[in-house]
């Protein structure tokens, strides 16, 4: 972020990028040549950088940042919550059963196609329009949370287009009260620079 922020990314590359880098933006070449390649053209096309790091999930570290995270003596369970709300409700399509994780009375949506509530998020996966299919995630790749923080990196599938989704949910009391997301499609394996998106 450093180097982003700062337009420097070859101080970036000499203080934090190794030999081996891997990337998984399927655009982006592997190693620190295409860590500098992306990041240059970058900078190029976008000359005024205004970061500001919200939230770290980093599981054994304290976060120390604004919007730190609470309630870490409940990251398990809240961990087990959102891997049983995708396996029982965005997987399985049990959306009968979404209020057993997201609450009622407020859900927070920072996906602008989808509506706040557990209502607007069971409209938006289960048929967003019509003659569309219903959202379905495959596999849940990697699952990190810290206290009332939990993110997630799935593959999902809908109507025979693969997508890479890095869901971030807040829990309290046991349920999702807010939630946001980033999409990115999974493009054919010819299209891809370097080994995938996982």
């Amino acid at each position: 972020m450093e180097g982003i922020r700062d337009g420097d990314v070859h101080a970036a590359l000499e203080k934090y990028v190794g030999e081996r880098y891997v990337q998984h933006s399927t655009g982006v070449l592997d190693g620190r040549s295409g860590f500098s390649a992306f990041f240059e053209s970058f900078l190029e096309r976008n000359p005024d950088q205004d970061i500001r790091v919200v939230r770290v999930c980093h599981r054994g570290r304290p976060d120390r940042r604004p919007g730190q995270a609470t309630d870490l003596e409940h990251t398990e369970a809240n961990e087990q919550t959102v891997a049983d709300f995708i396996a029982t409700v965005l997987r399985d399509g049990r959306f009968d059963r979404i209020e057993q994780f997201v609450s009622s009375r407020s859900c927070i949506q920072h996906d602008p196609e989808i509506p706040d509530g557990a209502e607007g998020l069971v409209a938006y996966a289960s048929a967003p329009a019509a003659g569309s299919r219903r959202l379905e995630y495959r596999k849940v790749h990697h699952l990190v949370g810290q206290g009332d923080s939990v993110a997630t990196l799935s593959e999902t599938v809908r109507d025979g287009v693969s997508s890479a989704v890095f869901d971030i949910f807040r829990l309290g009391d046991g349920l999702i009260v807010e939630h946001g997301n980033v999409t990115e499609l999974i493009p054919e394996p010819e299209q891809v620079a370097n080994g995938g998106k996982f």
